[in-house]
Parts: structure tokens; C-alpha cells; sequence
């Protein structure tokens, strides 16, 4: 398969000593299916991010990648930077407005997290699937200033483990338009 070819192919590389992404394809639950799977989506926004932050430092970046992958769309280069938002613990977060803006970037609130684009607000804290992240996080507050953040999972709802930062992507819809 092309795919298996891709692998051996970023594999190979890395043994000459070169880095390589791997770019995936979309995978489509069905044949008429007009959204990709969440989960093929949020790996190709993060591989796409990753590569323009290698290029914007280093100047170049190997992408392995097939034939159908690289036919598929994709956002311009910077609007997965200029869209996001970091977040880490010591700053300043109003979970009213917070909220708020998540909802208006297309964000679901629910009472729990259990796949990209949604949050849960409960007291002083604020849990979110970002949509290019692998794991939710837990945002924890004290007043209004970040306290903790930790990556969790989604089927137990317990902690993977603390992060020094997380993302929030803010626009997914309008992202895939190269």
C-alpha cells in the first residue's frame, strides 16, 4: 500500500540521518462521508503546524507523503499559528469570555469531554479537546489565573500527566482552503 510505502520511506530516511514528517492521508468512515475522521484530521493539522514551524526556523523540512495526501486540502501556512492561542499555568483566564470564544470558533460545550471541538466548564475548571491535539486538557484555576493543566483521558476522565502548556486551536472550519 502507498501508506506502507510512506512508512518504510520516513523510516529509511531517518536511518541516512534525516528527519522526515510523516504527512497522513484523510481516512473517511464511509464512501459518502463529507467529513474526514476526527482523528485523521486533528494528526494532519498537527504534522501541518509541525512543518511550518520547522521551515519558518530551519528554512526546509522533509515531508513523506502520498499522492493522495498531497491532492488533499490543507490551511495556509501560519493560520494554525495565527489562530492559536497557548496557555500555561501563572497566566490570567476569564472562564466567562473563555467560554464564550470557544463557542463562537465552533467549540460544543458538554457536560464531559469526549472528542475534538468541545469543552466542559465546571467551577474553577475547564476542560478542552483542542482540535489538532492528541489528549483533552484540564485546565485547573485559582481565582482567575491558571493553576494546573493536565493532559487526561478520555474513556477513565483521569490525568495522563501535568504540561508546562497547552494550545487551543480557535478556528477549525475555516482551515482547509489550499
Amino acid at each position: 500500500s502507498q501508506v506502507k510505502t510512506q512508512e518504510v520511506m520516513q523510516t529509511e530516511l531517518g536511518v541516512w540521518g534525516r528527519e522526515a514528517l510523516f504527512l497522513p492521508e484523510y481516512e473517511w468512515a464511509g464512501f459518502e462521508e463529507t467529513l474526514p475522521d476526527p482523528e485523521s484530521a486533528a494528526e494532519r493539522l498537527a504534522v501541518l503546524k509541525e512543518l511550518h514551524e520547522i521551515t519558518r526556523e530551519k528554512g526546509e523540512a522533509i515531508v513523506v507523503l502520498t499522492a493522495e495526501s498531497l491532492s488533499e486540502s490543507a490551511p495556509p501556512p501560519g493560520s494554525l499559528t495565527r489562530q492559536a492561542e497557548t496557555l500555561k499555568p501563572g497566566d490570567k483566564l476569564d472562564l466567562d469570555s473563555f467560554a464564550a470564544r470557544l463557542e463562537a470558533a465552533g467549540y460544543e460545550g458538554e457536560a464531559q469531554v469526549y472528542q475534538r471541538g468541545q469543552f466542559a466548564l465546571r467551577g474553577g475548571i475547564i476542560d478542552v479537546f483542542s482540535w489538532q491535539a492528541l489528549h483533552p486538557t484540564r485546565i485547573e484555576l485559582f481565582d482567575n489565573e491558571i493553576e494546573s493543566m493536565r493532559e487526561f483521558d478520555i474513556d477513565l476522565q483521569t490525568s495522563i500527566g501535568k504540561v508546562a502548556s497547552c494550545e487551543i486551536l480557535f478556528s477549525e472550519a475555516n482551515l482547509e482552503q489550499s
